[in-house]
């Protein structure tokens, strides 16, 4: 990480070309963990809608507070992700899944056709 890089809380702060080299990264975990992995690059690309967690939730019947109790997180934090303003980390990805009895894939990538 260069310069740029600065820790607030847990928001860290990195350039344009680190946010391309670690979404390449992402997508490469996700390619490897999703069969539709190349399905969810093209529909990233296309879409922008980086989440489908709000989805999933209504679709569970789970509400966004009740997701952020869960996580031990903020209320807000969950908001922006439910509108993709910012995303969650990996690893957060994971638990919501298991929270939500989902695979991570479904998260990303509406699966049905």
């Amino acid at each position: 990480m260069d310069k740029k890089l600065h820790s607030n809380v847990n928001h860290y702060y990195i350039s344009a070309k680190q946010k391309h080299i670690l979404l390449f990264h992402l997508w490469e975990i996700i390619f490897q963990k999703c069969k539709n992995g190349l399905h969810f690059v093209l529909l990233l690309l296309m879409d922008k809608k980086l989440n489908r967690i709000k989805e999933i939730l209504v679709r569970e019947g789970v509400s966004q507070k009740d997701l952020a109790f869960k996580l031990e997180k903020n209320e807000h934090t969950i908001s922006n992700w439910c509108i993709n303003k910012s995303q969650p980390h990996l690893k957060e990805l994971y638990k919501i899944a298991e929270i939500l009895d989902v695979e991570v894939c479904e998260l990303l990538v509406n699966n049905k056709k």
